[in-house]
């Protein structure tokens, strides 16, 4: 097996714990905010961490998902925004920066299911640039259409842009390798 299908199999494999927040990343529509919310109403984590920056109605920015989250009964006071970000690395940068601040352990990343490996890469490779590491558990919003036609792409096509990125980025230095997932998916079984 590659590093590729490894990396793969144990960012898609394992157990939510109770965590110290919800990392809710910006982007599909509204898809990933169900998740987010399923996963507070259960006490997996008592915040919701959010990066708002780029502001494209229906596109699941800040303005659309405070009011989601506030009408399905997130308390405001749960919701903790650090801070404007662009795009994925930014919101790394700026939820590991906050993870540093107040010693979390653990957290669960929400975003879709055709992002998480690129994501999961990102925040990996911020860890290690901070070496500073907290168990990151990947909750991807999968009730969702592989198929359909959406405003920003059909997500099956999406899913193979990712790899391309995840390609491009690790040459520019933005994400984890492959390898380094598979030794970060290690350190967090070793030390739970």
């Amino acid at each position: 097996m590659s590093d590729k299908e490894i990396f793969i199999v144990l960012a898609s494999s394992h157990f939510l714990r109770m965590s110290d927040a919800i990392f809710l990343l910006e982007g599909d529509g509204h898809s990933r905010i169900p998740m987010a919310v399923k996963l507070f109403r259960e006490n997996y984590a008592p915040r919701i961490v959010i990066c708002p920056g780029v502001n494209k109605p229906n596109s699941g920015s800040f303005p659309d998902i405070l009011p989601q989250l506030l009408q399905q009964g997130i308390p405001e006071s749960a919701i903790i925004n650090v801070g404007s970000a662009k795009h994925t690395r930014e919101e790394a940068v700026l939820m590991i920066n906050y993870a540093l601040e107040h010693k979390f352990k653990r957290a669960i990343l929400v975003t879709s299911h055709y992002h998480q490996y690129r994501a999961l890469l990102t925040f990996i490779k911020v860890m290690d640039e901070r070496q500073f590491y907290i168990n990151i558990m990947s909750a991807p919003a999968t009730a969702m259409s592989w198929f359909d036609d959406n405003s920003w792409g059909v997500r099956i096509d999406l899913l193979k842009g990712e790899f391309e990125k995840i390609e491009q980025y690790r040459k520019s230095g933005d994400v984890a390798t492959f390898k380094e997932g598979i030794l970060y998916h290690k350190w967090k079984e070793l030390n739970k």
